[in-house]
């Protein structure tokens, strides 16, 4: 329970999340999955872009990317290869017959 209305809470969100996102996501990650980063290399990162395609779009945040079975995050992944992973459903051997057969049909 607050000392303060829904309304003023909200508001102070605001203006703390416009000072400082990137705090606000780590803290969330860390409510939520398995995180083993510092909040420094999880700034580190998200700059970086994806992970896997390298993908540096400030119009749009990176997926935290984890492990459905232990919960541990692995790395940020933008959308397309976040969808891409998740289609598959994190099946390695599927993934690579994947990429077998876009290099046999190329």
């Amino acid at each position: 329970m607050s000392a303060y209305c829904k309304e003023c809470c909200r508001e102070d969100g605001k203006e703390r999340y416009k000072k400082d996102p990137i705090h606000k996501l780590y803290v969330r990650a860390k409510l939520k999955y398995q995180i083993t980063m510092s909040e420094n290399e999880f700034r580190e990162k998200l700059d970086n872009g994806c992970a896997i395609c390298g993908r540096k779009d400030s119009t749009r945040r990176l997926n935290i990317d984890h492990n459905h079975t232990t919960g541990i995050v692995r790395d940020f992944l933008c959308q397309t290869c976040n969808a891409a992973i998740g289609m598959a459903n994190d099946d390695r051997e599927l993934l690579l017959k994947m990429a077998a057969y876009l290099e046999a049909h190329s």
